[in-house]
């Protein structure tokens, strides 16, 4: 009995190990993970010297 115990604690251990990894590749330097874009008055407001400069009206952001 004991031993399909340690059976049972050692398959589950490795279920636990394997199965919480992703299978995302790794994303380089030059290609983004994510990219925020900024809209206002229904157009896409772009970054000037990585500044965004609003106007006092709502905004939006997408990821």
């Amino acid at each position: 009995m004991i031993k399909t115990k340690a059976l049972l604690v050692a398959c589950l251990a490795t279920l636990l190990m394997f199965g919480c990894t992703t299978s995302k590749k790794a994303t380089s330097e030059k290609e983004p993970y994510f990219i925020i874009t900024v809209k206002q008055d229904g157009a896409i407001v772009s970054p000037k010297n990585n500044v965004v400069t609003l106007k006092k009206k709502p905004f939006k952001f997408k990821v």
